[in-house]
């Protein structure tokens, strides 16, 4: 499947972009084949330095995230990686949850009818996040942790109504986290994953949300400022972000 796809190639009139290119972050592309849609993370376009060390690094990341939770129902598949140009990923017939809750927002501000808004918040139902909680499970069993559920992007609500975790750049697998204090970061982003659903509870569908929940993320945020570690990893990432656009 997309076996002859040439990232170069691509333009406005073979294919959809779906997010334009920045410095430090690759154009992604919306292509057809065969009745198939894939997505198609384009670092060919990125300059030399950043394409050749860091467009290798993160390909190779990611390739190795979907590998290891292939068939996964809940992780899109990937089709194929053009070392130090692209992945080429199964592309999920949806809606990413920054989108979802930004439309929320927007209706209730323009007054649109209660009828018309309380159905769209239906579709993040107790299923739905029933569903999330045992995606994220097998996840875990699979021994690999997503790190950056928190940005609603990474998380999609497939035309089917299911869950979908996409953007695996950020993954860490536990057998890269045995030693110490590797093991420690390991099992606080696993605790991170599963505050990421409760987050997204709490802030879209509180009636849905236990005591408990509540509670859970009520602390998170009383803690979070005073908390060394989400300290240590804000700075580490804005050191990362700082290097990267340096060598873009």
């Amino acid at each position: 499947m997309f076996d002859t796809l040439n990232p170069s190639d691509l333009n406005e009139s073979n294919a959809r972009l779906l997010r334009e290119p920045t410095k430090t972050r690759p154009p992604i592309w919306i292509v057809k084949e065969g009745g198939k849609k894939a997505v198609v993370k384009d670092f060919s376009r990125q300059g030399w330095l950043y394409r050749n060390i860091v467009g290798r690094i993160l390909i190779w990341r990611e390739r190795k995230a979907y590998e290891m939770l292939q068939g996964i129902q809940g992780v899109p598949c990937l089709y194929r990686t053009i070392p130090g140009k692209a992945l080429i990923i199964e592309a999920i017939d949806g809606q990413d949850l920054r989108t979802f809750e930004r439309e929320l927002i927007s209706m209730a501000q323009d007054g649109s009818e209660t009828s018309a808004l309380e159905e769209k918040k239906k579709l993040l139902s107790l299923d739905f996040f029933l569903n999330i909680k045992k995606l994220v499970d097998e996840i875990h069993e699979r021994g690999a942790v997503h790190c950056d559920l928190k940005r609603t992007p990474n998380i999609m609500i497939g035309k089917d109504g299911n869950p979908y975790i996409v953007d695996w750049a950020a993954f860490i697998a536990k057998n890269e986290a045995r030693i110490f204090p590797l093991n420690i970061l390991y099992k606080r982003f696993l605790q991170d994953d599963y505050l990421s659903i409760t987050k997204l509870k709490v802030n879209n569908r509180p009636d849905l949300a236990t005591e408990e929940e509540h509670q859970a993320y009520k602390d998170y945020k009383a803690g979070r400022e005073e908390a060394g570690f989400e300290r240590t990893i804000r700075e580490f990432r804005k050191k990362i972000r700082t290097l990267l656009k340096k060598m873009a």
